[in-house]
């Protein structure tokens, strides 16, 4: 595929199936995010100390139970 430039348009010399266009969209996007998870990541693990990661289930998270409204009851039923 080649691509003809002209003032602000893009115009494709050759034809390319558009399905064909969306997978390589789709495929570059994906090689993209994973680049970004695993820089980010990588970039976080050295800044903090890896003992601070671990995984922390749902039930033990006070977070997780005041965004969705738990009262105070129940919260001090659940530390218990």
């Amino acid at each position: 595929m080649r691509l003809c430039g002209m003032k602000s348009r893009m115009a494709l010399i050759r034809r390319v199936l558009i399905l064909r266009l969306k997978l390589l969209v789709a495929l570059i996007t994906a090689r993209m995010l994973a680049y970004v998870e695993n820089s980010e990541k990588s970039r976080c693990q050295q800044l903090i100390e890896p003992i601070i990661w671990r995984y922390n289930p749902i039930e033990n998270n006070l977070a997780y139970k005041l965004s969705k409204g738990f009262s105070l009851k129940k919260l001090n039923e659940s530390q218990r």
